[in-house]
């Protein structure tokens, strides 16, 4: 541990920490950390065209077009195939896995998150009923969804959590989101 470093007794989830975001539940875990960084600069870009920086949500319209568009119509396609009986979960998780939300983006600088999130759209939550809308079977997370990878980081003594803190610090967004995946990963093992 480092010299006056104070480590809080009940850490902040491990998607926005004060320094670094995880996109880990935003993205599939097939999809590569260049092709993610690709997807975040070109889907911010398309937003703040689209919208702005709006403190309200776009209308519901507005949303699905910007999904159809960012996505290149992909869920027309993929929609119908997602309902076939023993074919569509096997499609619906190889898309899942090579795709990320539309509506994830840079929010600051280089950090990644929610461009729907409630603490950019005036307080409202819109992403349930917009993120993955027209691909049944998908969808984002509960409000207050918290991460397996999270419920251990928090069971972690100081030490472990700092061990963590020292091998993750200064990783991009896509490189920190693989490293909570890997501890996530490393915690479902049984022991040895």
């Amino acid at each position: 541990m480092h010299p006056l470093e104070v480590i809080e007794p009940n850490p902040t989830p491990l998607c926005q920490t004060r320094t670094q975001s995880c996109v880990a539940c935003c993205r599939g875990k097939k999809q590569s950390d260049s092709s993610l960084t690709a997807k975040l600069r070109s889907q911010t870009e398309r937003f703040q065209r689209s919208f702005g920086k709006p403190n309200q949500p776009p209308s519901f319209i507005a949303r699905i077009v910007f999904e159809l568009r960012t996505r290149r119509f992909s869920p027309l396609l993929f929609a119908p195939l997602f309902l076939i009986p023993g074919f569509g979960p096997l499609i619906r998780t190889w898309f899942a896995n090579r795709t990320c939300c539309a509506f994830l983006g840079y929010v600051e600088d280089l950090r990644a998150g929610c461009m729907l999130h409630p603490t950019r759209m005036g307080g409202t939550d819109v992403r349930r009923r917009t993120a993955f809308a027209l691909l049944p079977g998908m969808r984002c997370g509960e409000p207050g969804f918290t991460c397996n990878a999270t419920h251990l980081y928090r069971r972690l003594g100081l030490r472990e959590r700092q061990e963590f803190k020292d091998k993750t610090q200064g990783l991009a967004s896509a490189e920190y989101s693989r490293a909570v995946d890997a501890l996530e990963l490393t915690a479902s093992r049984p022991p040895a």
